[in-house]
């Protein structure tokens, strides 16, 4: 499992990336813009064809998300949950292996990180706790799938595909790239092929 997270701050050219990540085999873009108004994300969400809106996760603007017809959010765990998201695919995030392992089945998945230093958060340096197999193999949460974050790039991956993980989830090493979707696409082939030299 990949998951790609938007950049923070609005950019114009964006929605072309996200369609070519979208055509590139993305299947779980989290669409984070606390600073967006309502309508400016509207607009932008209205823009994407519906065969892609399924791969759509509302990491910000949560309450836009059945007007739109999106079935999944991401939430803060330690917040009760509000009735009109019972329905829906739910994710959060985790910032240690005991948080993660706490969390209850309602939670799909959960990002946990950093596992290395930040690429996009200069000074966001990774959890020395998550940098090694030995630590990720205390792991007790199978009922909800552990998704790497954190300074995720093609000199990872080799490391993160023998670790007890169910995916990664990437922000700077596509955003700050000069083509996002061909960085996704090598990433996506390496991750693969690593994961299946592990389980074959």
């Amino acid at each position: 499992m990949i998951v790609v997270i938007s950049e923070e701050q609005y950019v114009p050219s964006e929605l072309q990336h996200w369609l070519a990540l979208f055509d590139a085999g993305l299947e779980n873009l989290h669409l984070r813009k606390y600073g967006l108004p309502d309508q400016l994300m509207l607009s932008l969400l209205n823009q994407i064809p519906n065969m892609y809106r399924k791969y759509l996760v509302m990491h910000s603007h949560q309450h836009l998300a059945a007007e739109l017809g999106i079935e999944r959010v991401h939430l803060k765990n330690e917040e009760s949950e509000p009735r009109e998201y019972q329905t829906l695919r739910k994710s959060c995030s985790t910032h240690s292996l005991a948080e993660f392992n706490q969390l209850t089945s309602s939670w799909e998945y959960a990002f946990l990180g950093p596992f290395f230093s930040s690429i996009s958060k200069p000074g966001y340096q990774a959890n020395p706790d998550l940098s090694n197999a030995l630590a990720i193999s205390q792991r007790l949460n199978y009922h909800t799938k552990l998704i790497a974050l954190g300074g995720i790039s093609t000199k990872k991956i080799t490391a993160l595909s023998q670790m007890n993980i169910d995916g990664i989830a990437l922000k700077g090493g596509i955003w700050q790239s000069e083509n996002p979707a061909q960085s996704f696409k090598e990433i996506q082939k390496q991750y693969l092929n690593e994961k299946g030299k592990i389980n074959s």
